[in-house]
């Protein structure tokens, strides 16, 4: 939740993280305004990557 000074005080958006293996030790945080929960943030970040994935 983002807050916010005006009604309703707060709106649902992400930060979505992403950590990679213990030979490349990255953690980048990606911030969306979308109050959706489809992942469109984690689809449009991760659009050019050419891999594989765990959850």
């Amino acid at each position: 939740m983002v807050l916010d000074p005006a009604p309703p005080r707060a709106r649902p958006e992400r930060i979505w993280t992403y950590v990679t293996d213990d030979k490349h030790p990255y953690t980048v945080y990606d911030y969306t305004p979308n109050p959706a929960r489809a992942g469109d943030g984690p689809v449009n970040f991760m659009k050019e990557f050419n891999g594989y994935l765990t959850s």
